[in-house]
């Protein structure tokens, strides 16, 4: 049971903080000007999720093509960002998270989903 859980005695959908491609070699494309708030608003998100024990997800992209291999900086998450080892983590190879990864069967697993169903 989470602290919203505990505070309003319901169960409740839980919501997960997924943070895509923060590597370092893709940090280049952020606007300088823009890169602090920016950097700040996701560590307050990231601290804002453990405070509630939601889960942060980390989501990397390694292209088989064009890198950046796993094993070189450049696939690290850029260190400005509050990320810990014990985030779960996946590893994708296309531009969609959910496409040959399992992070649909993790969040389907671990969080209760929130789907439109038409049968419903």
């Amino acid at each position: 049971m989470n602290k919203t859980e505990k505070i309003t005695g319901t169960k409740q959908v839980r919501p997960a903080l997924i943070l895509m491609d923060l590597q370092n070699q893709f940090m280049p494309y952020m606007a300088e000007k823009s890169s602090k708030i920016t950097i700040d608003t996701i560590n307050w998100t990231i601290a804002l999720f453990r405070h509630c024990d939601y889960p942060v997800i980390r989501v990397y992209h390694a292209d088989p093509q064009i890198g950046p291999p796993p094993e070189s900086e450049a696939f690290q998450f850029d260190p400005a960002f509050h990320i810990e080892d014990s985030d779960q983590k996946f590893v994708k190879n296309f531009p969609n998270a959910f496409k040959k990864t399992d992070l649909h069967n993790f969040i389907k697993v671990n969080l209760r989903l929130c789907r439109r169903d038409s049968q419903s």
